[in-house]
């Protein structure tokens, strides 16, 4: 897997090229447009996943996809809009690891990211 990292400047997201770390944290980032401390930005890494358009899934993306419970007997198939999240130590949806749903829903799709499409969240709340 690549590693790779994106930035949300408050304005529009951007391609990190290089990041620089002290102690553990990111201190600074290099993108094509803006070198420099990376405290006024918010960073995501790509999860190692595509969409079925071979977008990158990153960290914040907001993602719709279908999921099959199994309910009184059947299996139900059900449509969800929810965010990639990093939690201990792996990308989740749904408190799900994405590895797992990736396996199971081949029709995973990034429809936005949480900086600059918020409100598609707000309407499957």
């Amino acid at each position: 897997m690549t590693i790779k990292f994106r930035a949300w400047d408050g304005e529009r997201m951007k391609p990190i090229n290089t990041i620089g770390w002290t102690n553990g944290e990111i201190d600074w980032i290099d993108t094509p447009k803006y070198h420099g401390d990376a405290s006024d930005f918010a960073i995501m890494q790509y999860s190692g996943f595509t969409d079925t358009h071979a977008v990158y899934i990153y960290e914040g993306d907001i993602i719709s996809f279908t999921i099959q419970p199994y309910y009184d007997g059947t299996y139900v198939e059900k449509s969800l809009t929810k965010t990639v999240e990093y939690t201990d130590g792996m990308f989740t949806l749904w408190g799900v690891s994405l590895a797992q749903i990736y396996r199971e829903d081949d029709e995973l799709k990034v429809i936005g990211n949480i900086y600059e499409n918020a409100d598609l969240l707000e309407v499957t709340k």
